[in-house]
């Protein structure tokens, strides 16, 4: 079997599954997912029984998995607000070399 070739947008998907831990606070997966160079990816065609139960619309499907979870509304406002937080924290600090661990981020953030 020959390695797959890795796109961009392949590369950019398996970031996502790889970090999927910091998408949603309240989901827990034991560890993260470690890739090997073998890959392979298709397509989900739906069957005709989920025409109507749990078929997504056109408005609905992006093009690649990071895209559809993004899209996501509460996805996009925990990692924004995280992202945030993260910033505030290392611009208070305005020159120093410091960085903080998440324990100290919350304790901070519950003040």
């Amino acid at each position: 079997m020959q390695p797959s070739s890795q796109s961009e947008s392949l590369k950019s998907d398996m970031k996502v599954i790889q970090m999927r831990n910091y998408l949603d606070p309240k989901k827990f997966y034991k560890s993260s997912d470690k890739f090997s160079k073998f890959a392979q990816v298709g397509t989900v065609i739906e069957g005709n029984a989920e025409f109507f139960s749990s078929r997504l619309t056109n408005k609905e499907r992006r093009g690649t998995l990071l895209e559809e979870v993004m899209s996501e509304r509460k996805t996009r406002a925990f990692t924004k607000k995280t992202f945030n937080n993260i910033q505030k924290v290392k611009s208070s600090h305005k020159g120093k070399k410091f960085v903080k661990t998440q324990s100290t981020i919350k304790k901070n953030k519950n003040r």
